[in-house]
């Protein structure tokens, strides 16, 4: 069988769930947390580039500086180990650079690791000394061993103990020393060793060398330069110095230059480059190749993750509880259209008994005009018109008092005199059923005197009704509560809670058409309008009604 299809109508006023209400939010705030990340993504990638692209001119700028530095007491090998300084002091911060001829391509200064040695002289420049590291034995492993923590920390430095060095020319070679690699984290004070290694003295060194002795004239450096693996927090130097190697061979291999340039590989990897022709001092035509790689996520990928992951869950609960909201005022809105129908529903059922009577001893009057019954008839049908007008009258009584715009009008009130007054009206049908009422206490309130009426006559109505024959009917009065008490043996067939809904009685015989079956729903509203509370107990053959007056 097919499976029929829902209307238009029932669609639209499928109701919703909390689920779908939930997912809804959930999706907006999801989609404008995705937009907002990715603004504040482009922004940080942006600034960063722009930050990283500065840098690289500055550091490009400082080894111009230094090729173009003219200084009369250095020959043209110290100008050159001055250069390579330099150049390797700008490797260790990240941009990595090669000097080449610009006819044979050969490397003329770069930016490879090596110690420096500075001869202070006195009004006069300082001479620089250089050692090529992997010259000295054992000191690959050193490198390696030094390489395998950095990242762990923030920097990493040597320190070396030496008394000597050996010259010859412009380069060096460390007599016996010791270096040792501190570890240290940025705004901590410590610093930890974390490798250390002897390096004995020279062997089978030339007539060429002279032993010299450090004193304060003298300075040894150690400059890392390129290292392999080397990955600071913010820049790696090895992946710059392998981008600048790979422009070298590709521009000596095909003699062409590498214009200045700048790409971005990826969202957060950028590569900036430049190559610039320059005029030695001694006339030698040459290029200079700069080359800075820099990695953002290293630097932003972890705070990014956990900004977006802190995004994501504030985003959840504020879904949550916007979803919460929406969904309390749309369960608010169901609720009362179930109140209603319920209402129409309900009373519609109490008005056609009634109805049904009162057709029916039409008929019969018409039929039997002159019979005896004719008054019995008549009796019937005002009787029953009157139980119509007490549900109507009921009805619109609960609606005023359910609107919000219902004014109080509030004076004092003796409440021992309004119950007097009340019980006026019931006074025959307590002889009749031979019921005593009892008002202990006293109490003067603050109240609607016209609607309290009400609630007071509604709760004596049913103590009446409802009461055993031949009981006491309690009043008690004080200066928080008013409660109304009466022993009964009627079972009850619903919940004691759902008596103050309307159209909701007790027991569900409705041969009594005395009552229209709104009178503690009214006496609920009436005590919310002063914002008193309505409590229904029912235990051991004992009803109470207690209003709370105290706020």
């Amino acid at each position: 069988m097919k499976k029929k299809k829902k209307s238009v109508v029932a669609l639209l006023t499928r109701r919703k769930k909390f689920r779908s209400v939930f997912i809804v939010r959930w999706l907006i705030v999801l989609v404008v947390s995705i937009i907002a990340c990715l603004i504040i993504r482009d922004k940080i990638i942006n600034e960063a580039f722009s930050h990283e692209a500065f840098a690289f001119r500055a550091m490009q700028n400082s080894i111009l500086n230094a090729i173009n530095k003219e200084n009369d007491d250095w020959t043209e090998e110290f100008h050159m180990n001055y250069i390579k300084y330099i150049m390797a002091m700008e490797m260790e911060r990240g941009t990595a650079s090669i000097l080449y001829d610009y006819d044979t391509g050969e490397v003329i200064a770069d930016c490879e690791e090596r110690m420096y040695a500075w001869q202070k002289r006195e009004g006069k420049s300082s001479l620089i000394y250089t050692c090529d590291t992997k010259d000295l034995e054992g000191w690959d492993e050193y490198s390696k061993e030094v390489a395998d923590h950095l990242g762990k920390y923030d920097y990493v430095r040597d320190v070396m103990e030496i008394s000597h060095i050996y010259i010859n020319g412009v380069n060096f070679i460390p007599g016996e020393f010791i270096v040792s690699a501190e570890a240290g984290m940025i705004y901590k004070d410590d610093e930890e060793v974390i490798f250390t290694q002897k390096f004995d003295e020279p062997k089978d060194l030339s007539s060429d060398y002279e032993k010299q002795d450090l004193d304060e004239e003298w300075h040894l450096w150690m400059i890392y330069g390129h290292r392999e693996n080397d990955l600071s927090p913010y820049v790696q130097n090895a992946k710059s110095y392998e981008y600048m190697e790979k422009l070298y061979k590709r521009c000596v291999e095909n003699h062409t230059l590498v214009g200045s340039s700048q790409g971005t590989y990826g969202d957060y990897e950028f590569n900036i480059i430049d190559s610039t022709v320059l005029t030695l001092q001694n006339g030698q035509k040459a290029v200079l190749l700069v080359a800075r790689y820099y990695d953002g996520w290293v630097q932003y990928g972890k705070p990014f993750i956990i900004g977006a992951v802190a995004v994501f869950f504030a985003g959840l609960l504020l879904a949550f509880v916007w979803a919460k909201i929406a969904y309390m005022k749309l369960k608010a809105q169901y609720d009362m259209e179930d109140y209603r129908k319920t209402l129409m529903n309900t009373m519609a059922h109490d008005l056609k008994s009634p109805l049904m009577s009162i057709s029916g001893y039409a008929e019969n009057l018409k039929d039997n005009v002159n019979t005896d019954k004719k008054d019995h008839y008549a009796q019937a049908i005002i009787g029953n018109v009157s139980h119509m007008n007490r549900i109507i009258e009921s009805v619109l009584t609960l609606g005023k008092v359910e609107d919000n715009k219902v004014k109080l009008n509030k004076k004092p009130t003796n409440l021992v005199e309004l119950v007097n007054r009340c019980d006026e009206n019931y006074k025959l049908l307590r002889k009749d059923k031979k019921q005593e009422l009892k008002v202990e206490g006293e109490g003067v309130f603050n109240i609607d005197e016209s609607l309290f009426e009400h609630v007071i006559d509604n709760l004596l109505s049913n103590a009446v009704k409802y009461a055993n024959e031949e009981s006491t009917i309690r009043v008690v009065i004080n200066e928080n509560s008013l409660s109304v008490i009466n022993k009964c043996d009627t079972a009850l067939e619903t919940d004691v809670s759902a008596l103050c809904e309307p159209f909701v009685v007790g027991n569900e015989n409705r041969s009594d058409k005395t009552g229209s079956g709104l009178g503690l729903a009214i006496v609920k509203n009436i005590c919310a309008l002063h914002k008193f509370k309505l409590e229904i107990k029912y235990e051991e053959n004992e009803f109470v009604a207690k209003i709370n007056m105290k706020k």
